[in-house]
């Protein structure tokens, strides 16, 4: 599945698309297909419905900043023809016109550059935060990482010997590797029979077991997919955990 995520940020784009897709699904509700049948039929449904509201445009090649929006690309598309325009009309009666035009999209688009641009950091910061309380530094570290771009060289990390002392010889430095990876790796392991046949095996309640095998809620389904990380690569199914949230609830 080929999206451009960036149009997730759109409001008027995910409300289309979330009207659309439970529009679709609804209108396809067969209750004698099986679970299976019925999950295959809403994936196709929502990779299409994706593809259809979140299109990758052909034409950009350029690498686009997480700030900008389609609404922000198209005045500055307008701008850039309305700069053309002037250009074409430079010394004619009808310059001051396409001046002003062109006045007009350079401010419009400035102001809704900067709006945006405060925008983001604050949901930036949001989720920063949001990890943090969750008790999730890893998306909250992955988050500032990927702010701070670049990544540190591995052949730049000081190491130490075993007397903490730093290494500077790349041979003693690739020896101290050596070191650390048979120590950890290479660990003699007794397992006693006795002790693992005195491990008594559990058995679970008939409450328990009915719990477990009960169907989840929408309750568990959207704690569930609230704890699941953004911005990573799909599954086998090709879905991102972003469209899945972006389809909004049944």
């Amino acid at each position: 599945m080929n999206v451009d995520s960036t149009k997730l940020k759109d409001d008027k784009l995910l409300e289309a698309f979330q009207k659309d897709l439970r529009d679709t699904i609804d209108a396809t509700s067969d209750d004698t297909i099986n679970i299976d049948e019925r999950y295959q039929l809403f994936l196709s449904q929502l990779k299409e419905k994706a593809e259809q509201h979140f299109p990758v445009e052909k034409n950009s090649n350029r690498k686009r900043k997480e700030w900008l929006t389609t609404d922000i690309l198209k005045i500055v598309d307008q701008k850039a023809q309305a700069f053309i325009e002037l250009q074409n009309n430079r010394g004619s009666k009808l310059e001051p016109k396409y001046q002003k035009k062109y006045e007009r999209l350079r401010k419009t688009a400035k102001t809704m550059t900067e709006q945006r641009q405060v925008e983001y950091w604050d949901e930036v910061c949001e989720d920063i935060e949001k990890s943090i309380k969750n008790n999730d530094p890893a998306t909250a570290f992955s988050i500032i990482r990927r702010l701070r771009g670049g990544s540190k060289r591995v052949e730049n990390i000081p190491v130490q010997d075993k007397n903490g002392k730093f290494l500077v010889n790349s041979r003693d430095t690739l020896k101290r590797w050596g070191e650390f990876f048979c120590e950890t790796l290479n660990v003699c392991t007794l397992i006693d029979q006795n002790l693992i046949d005195q491990i008594q095996i559990l058995t679970l309640s008939t409450t328990e077991e009915h719990r477990q095998n009960a169907q989840p809620s929408i309750e568990e389904m959207r704690k569930a997919i609230n704890r699941m990380k953004s911005r990573k690569a799909p599954g086998s199914d090709e879905v991102t955990v972003d469209i899945l949230k972006a389809g909004g609830e049944p």
